[in-house]
């Protein structure tokens, strides 16, 4: 019984470990991606496309890991149970994180423009 408990803090540590790692790498990149971006933007006239998408990978592992560290749960462990929904489920709760996010896109829009001088 000891040894088990023992197991599952060090599993729980360890994927802490793992997902602040992936926070301050993703930040770090995230913000070299920008000044980078910011640079060829200015300097060399980039103007974006498709190909601009690159600049957000280092985000999106800030992100995944922040879920982690916030969940206590594995990336792989959050994608097998999406997988494991119905499809129906699948959309609705997708349609509602979306529209989620816009409403806090489109609050944050109003806030920086009601306190713009």
């Amino acid at each position: 019984m000891n040894g088990d408990l023992i197991q599952a803090i060090d599993a729980r540590r360890r994927l802490r470990t793992r997902a602040t790692w992936k926070v301050v790498a993703g930040s770090l990149g995230a913000a070299a991606a920008f000044l980078l971006f910011r640079y060829l933007y200015w300097k060399e006239g980039f103007r974006g496309g498709p190909e601009a998408l690159v600049f957000a990978l280092p985000g999106a592992l800030a992100l995944a890991g922040v879920l982690e560290l916030v969940s206590g749960t594995p990336l792989s462990e959050w994608s097998r149970r999406w997988d494991s929904l119905k499809g129906w489920q699948r959309g609705l709760l997708g349609a509602g994180i979306w529209l989620l996010a816009l409403a806090a896109f489109v609050v944050g829009v109003v806030f920086w423009l009601e306190h713009q001088e």
